[in-house]
């Protein structure tokens, strides 16, 4: 499933501090691998994980973490997530 601009925006926007890339250049190619064409290290992965999750108010499981690899496949979680997370507050 696609990705909403807004999340693929949000996650940029979060990313951006930790990677000291500009958010706009970052959503220039949203597809780039974070760690090999971004530098991401280990910390910042953590930080950015802490981020992602209060922002778009869900819990990324252990098992998904290898799906986060470029800004796009992270809105994409994200967006998938909290559709979950909003149906099943809808069906509660």
């Amino acid at each position: 499933m696609a990705a909403s601009l807004s999340a693929e925006a949000k996650v940029a926007d979060i990313l951006s501090p930790v990677v000291g890339i500009p958010a706009d250049n970052l959503l220039q190619n949203p597809d780039r691998n974070l760690v090999d064409d971004l530098g991401l290290d280990s910390l910042g992965a953590v930080r950015l994980l802490v981020n992602l999750e209060k922002e778009f108010a869900v819990k990324v499981p252990a098992d998904r973490l290898t799906e986060l690899f470029s800004i796009r496949s992270i809105a994409s979680v994200l967006d998938e997530l909290a559709r979950q997370r909003d149906d099943s507050l809808r069906s509660s």
